[in-house]
């Protein structure tokens, strides 16, 4: 790949004629624009369109891809990242697309509108082949959060040491726990428990049972458990999947007349709004909502100054909040 420098002597021109044929600026004939693109193109020359927006007063601003009809948990994670984004650049712009559809089609389609950098909140879809490559052909910064991508910034949060902790705790300290882990095989809950088992002895990893879910809501957590209640399933702790689950939980084992925590405790995952106010406050392990925010917004800060360095991954801890649910 040439320099500026170097494409301006092989063209016959200089730097600022350069940089107008390619960004498509007045000021340069039609065929001396194609030929510039052109010799570009043939020496592997791609501006560097964050540098240009840089320059600018203030520069154009990101752009966060965030999905639409998500979760509770994924817009506070949305709005946690507009106001440290917005602490540090003149204008973010939110674009929501459907589930499944491609972030990277995203990125690309709002590249032309040469926003200084890219966050993608959440894992919303598949990204294609070498898509790094591409992002570092077009020096297009971009930082994920709570997804990953060799070559790719990211913020993630630490699910399967929280999960594994929370176990420990729980089957420390009661008979029959039972754990609402996802579907997939590579779920962090599912993978925390295998870690927090792994390490125990028989007498106290045989006091859990696992069951998957699909949907994560509370009318999936509150039809489960009336269902364990039913069928006279003998437990006395449920770790819920996550505090929406943990709601419906605690909603069947009111119906059933059991009392938490004394007859059955609680734990969820997020610490939602709700949870510190509900009728039985809930345990929960919570995410850090602030921290993933602003690792976010340096790092991206850090690609736009200086794109050509090694990705760094950040992971975050979750913190237990203990409350009358559940207390170790």
């Amino acid at each position: 790949m040439v320099s500026i420098d170097q494409l301006a002597a092989l063209c016959g021109v200089n730097k600022s004629t350069i940089s107008r044929a390619l960004s498509g600026a007045p000021g340069v004939s039609a065929e001396k624009r194609a030929l510039i693109r052109k010799i570009a193109a043939e020496k592997g020359y791609y501006p560097n369109l964050n540098a240009s927006c840089l320059r600018k007063q203030g520069g154009a601003g990101v752009a966060i891809i965030s999905p639409v009809n998500s979760l509770e948990i994924s817009w506070r994670r949305e709005n946690a990242l507009i106001e440290s984004l917005s602490s540090r650049f003149n204008r973010v712009h939110l674009e929501k697309i459907s589930p499944g559809d491609s972030p990277a089609e995203a990125i690309i389609r709002l590249a032309a509108s040469n926003y200084d950098g890219f966050v993608v909140n959440g894992r919303i879809g598949p990204y294609p082949e070498n898509f790094s490559r591409t992002l570092q052909h077009r020096q297009l910064p971009l930082c994920l959060v709570e997804d990953s991508l060799n070559g790719v910034d990211s913020v993630n949060i630490d699910r399967v040491e929280a999960v594994a902790r929370i176990a420990k705790l729980m089957l420390g300290s009661r008979k029959n726990c039972i754990f609402f882990s996802g579907s997939a095989d590579d779920c962090p809950r599912h993978l925390g428990l295998a870690a927090a088992l792994a390490e125990l002895p028989p007498e106290i990893s045989g006091r859990a049972r696992e069951y998957r879910i699909s949907s994560g809501s509370f009318e999936e957590g509150f039809n489960l458990t009336c269902r364990l209640l039913a069928g006279n399933k003998n437990f006395d702790a449920v770790f819920a999947y996550s505090d929406a689950v943990a709601f419906g939980v605690l909603r069947a084992l009111k119906k059933a007349g059991r009392s938490v925590p004394d007859e059955v405790a609680v734990a969820g995952l997020d610490d939602m709004p709700y949870a510190a106010y509900a009728e039985t406050s809930l345990t929960t392990l919570a995410q850090p909502m602030e921290q993933i925010a602003g690792a976010a917004t340096s790092l991206l800060e850090k690609r736009i100054a200086e794109f050509n360095h090694e990705a760094e991954k950040i992971i975050l801890p979750l913190k237990l909040i203990e409350r009358e649910s559940f207390r170790s």
